[in-house]
């Protein structure tokens, strides 16, 4: 590519990129451009590629040099299906996963990909002409903010709940607790059982109480501040009875300390 076309985009991306991007070009003799981004903040420290090819634009994020806790939580939203774009950005671009040149047709379980290196996650658009500067910033613009929305919302969890009421800890923890993503990835792993005492509410109930169960955050916020969640370590299905006891102290009880107050209760009354 020549010079100024590169110089052209350089100049748009600098006026419009978000605070906490940065950017950088690389020399590519295979592709039109490659563009590295680095998305830094007090939650996270990402970087991902935006490559433009003869036939689309694509925004690549290589999973194994994630930082841990963004790195769990993604593969656990890829394992579970959780990992989605709105649907109006889905009629545009989609997710496909790579284990170095190959792209999964089937997502394999949560164990094995952590287990798999190369891991790419591709976010492409359609194919798209983008033989102007204004055609591929256009077409780099969108997909970046497709890519950088979803971070936001769905990886790192910092769009604003202005309708909660209480302490900052109390609304990050009713934030995490109520997301569907978190929910359905917790559930999908652990199960419909409460994880303190194990009724599954339908053997109790019958079908009026399937598939309901409250998810408990077990760590203390107000002790690590906001933070990337791992739907799966961070938090647990457990049934209201327990949920409500866990809370019922100034200081919520860990999810052990009920356990041990049931099987104490039990040893007493045999």
């Amino acid at each position: 590519m020549s010079t100024s076309y590169l110089i052209d985009i350089s100049t748009n991306l600098e006026k419009f990129l978000p605070t906490d991007i940065t950017f950088d070009f690389c020399i590519s003799a295979e592709e039109r451009f490659v563009i590295e981004f680095n998305k830094s903040n007090k939650l996270c420290n990402i970087n991902f590629k935006i490559v433009g090819t003869d036939a689309r634009v694509c925004c690549l994020l290589e999973i194994d040099i994630l930082e841990e806790a963004i790195k769990e939580r993604v593969l656990a939203m890829l394992a579970f299906d959780a990992c989605k774009l709105s649907r109006d950005n889905a009629k545009e671009y989609k997710f496909t996963l790579w284990s170095s040149e190959k792209d999964f047709k089937n997502i394999p379980t949560f164990e094995k990909l952590k287990n798999k290196e190369n891991l790419i996650l591709e976010l492409s658009s359609k194919p798209c002409q983008i033989d102007t500067a204004d055609l591929a910033y256009k077409h780099i613009f969108q997909v970046l903010t497709t890519f950088n929305a979803w971070l936001d919302s769905d990886v790192l969890e910092v769009a604003p709940y202005a309708e909660e009421e209480g302490s900052s800890s109390e609304v990050l923890i009713t934030r995490y607790e109520r997301s569907k993503i978190n929910r359905d990835v917790c559930i999908k792993f652990h199960g419909w059982n409460c994880k303190v005492c194990s009724v599954n509410l339908q053997d109790i109930y019958g079908e009026r109480a399937k598939n309901f169960i409250h998810v408990h955050h077990i760590e203390k916020l107000a002790d690590t501040g906001t933070k990337v969640i791992d739907p799966i370590n961070d938090l647990i299905p457990v049934c209201p009875n327990c949920h409500s006891i866990i809370h019922r102290t100034k200081e919520p009880a860990l999810p052990k300390e009920i356990e041990a107050l049931i099987m104490e209760t039990k040893r007493i009354k045999l």
